[in-house]
């Protein structure tokens, strides 16, 4: 609808006939003063729920209302919930990617509509959710879950084990007894060609893959479930069928059951950096990256200590079983200025005592999971230097590389903000200072 300028507001779905009757739900990054927030607009006011929803990706947002709570879902994570217990007016017309009086409208596509006659349960919106990113996002299908492993593997399944690029040198069977009794023993084969010249025995303690086998190798179904992992010692990216026989009798070795098969994930990390500000909205993660001290963030020579206004922000996810290391490193270990070869140097300490000086500051650790339920992940942990107590303590900016986050196992959707702090002495040249500083993500697989 060319004839309009108010595409930007992004309506979803409306009714009503008259500016003051309208419902519609819609974002916006014009409208008014509001930037990137998900509204809802009810005769003449506004819910507000969830600021930051437009990027440049694709993705699901679900608005859910339960009684005055209104909750905004986006693929699948809650990330935004308020109240209001204003009644919505309600008609019967109801308009897709519109249906606001002044002609406000969704500016985009729209992929798939589905209409049902009754509202949905979080198990059932999750599913549509599923479905939709499946089909138009790109989602991989949902592995099951576990049913005899430890809770954060039955509810969630092998994510909150390997993070999300999966599990690439390890991984779960259990076992349907198919009615036998609790004590009967089996014994796991394993194979990379379907069992055709490659037929290998799953070792009963090491759970790795072996040539020969033993009595040892066959155990009951609680002993082979009671490890996170009973397959160990795999190889990435590779595709292994698994079949069990049983124990009965006098030692008969039963048929084996029919193959089941999975395949191995990479061995992978992805890492990217961003600078935003402190509330984490709107980072900015296309490169150059810039930090300026200016206006009223400026350095003053023998003044207070300064604080950059934004942050250096990283995302990380990694499967590494041994863990990550984030390290940073400077050209010049502080601020330096070509016109005076001066450099303001970094090093740890308290820059309230010191008379000048540059470091860097955790500000925020965060990752996806915050139940405290992590599983086998790992947390991101800042190293203490870097994260010590008085306020403006800061962390060096070496001109060798330094470790500044690490974890000790996989990191599933990790994310760190950084702050620069410094100060300049009184015998500081003026002028224009500046720092190169690069960053590298290390795994330990």
């Amino acid at each position: 609808d060319s004839s309009s300028s108010n595409g930007d507001d992004r309506v979803i779905i409306g009714t009503g006939p008259s500016s003051a009757e309208r419902n519609y739900w819609y974002s916006t990054t014009t409208f008014g003063s509001a930037t990137d927030e998900s509204r809802v607009w009810y005769g003449g006011n506004e819910i507000v729920v969830g600021n930051d929803v437009r990027d440049n990706d694709f993705r699901t947002h679900t608005l859910v209302r339960t009684g005055n709570n209104w909750s905004l879902y986006e693929d699948k994570i809650l990330i935004d919930d308020t109240s209001n217990s204003t009644e919505l007016n309600n008609y019967s017309t109801v308009e897709i990617g519109g249906g606001s009086p002044d002609n406000r409208y969704h500016l985009g596509d729209i992929a798939e509509v589905i209409i049902y006659d009754t509202a949905l349960s979080d198990e059932e919106r999750e599913a549509v959710e599923q479905y939709l990113g499946e089909k138009w996002l790109g989602w991989d299908p949902l592995v099951p879950t576990c049913s005899t492993g430890p809770s954060y593997l039955n509810d969630y399944g092998m994510v909150r084990a390997c993070g999300p690029q999966g599990c690439y040198n390890r991984a779960r069977f259990e076992i349907d007894p198919q009615g036998n009794p609790e004590d009967t023993l089996y014994g796991v084969q394993i194979s990379t060609d379907d069992f055709n010249e490659d037929i290998r025995y799953i070792d009963g303690s090491t759970f790795m893959p072996k040539e020969e086998r033993d009595i040892t190798d066959y155990k009951t179904k609680n002993d082979w479930e009671s490890e996170v992992f009973n397959l160990i010692d795999l190889e990435s990216e590779t595709e292994y069928s698994l079949r069990i026989t049983a124990l009965y009798g006098n030692l008969t070795e039963s048929a084996p059951s029919p193959i089941a098969q999975a395949t191995t994930a990479l061995s992978e990390m992805s890492f990217r950096l961003g600078i935003g500000y402190e509330d984490g909205k709107n980072i900015n993660y296309n490169p150059p990256y810039e930090i300026l001290f200016d206006e009223s963030f400026r350095i003053q020579r023998g003044a207070y200590v300064v604080s950059s206004d934004r942050l250096i922000w990283s995302s990380i996810n990694s499967n590494a079983i041994n863990g990550i290391t984030l390290a940073q490193k400077g050209e010049h270990g502080g601020l330096h200025n070509t016109e005076h070869e001066y450099t303001i140097d970094s090093t740890s300490e308290n820059l309230d005592t010191a008379s000048e000086g540059i470091g860097f500051r955790n500000y925020q650790i965060s990752q996806l999971y915050d139940d405290g339920i992590t599983g086998s992940l790992a947390s991101l942990v800042s190293e203490p230097e870097y994260d010590e107590a008085e306020e403006n303590t800061v962390g060096i900016i070496d001109t060798i590389f330094r470790k500044i986050y690490g974890a000790d196992g996989p990191v599933h959707t990790g994310e760190t903000g950084l702050q620069i702090k410094t100060k300049a002495s009184l015998t500081a040249p003026a002028g224009n200072y500046f720092e190169d500083v690069t960053f590298v993500l290390i795994a330990n697989y």
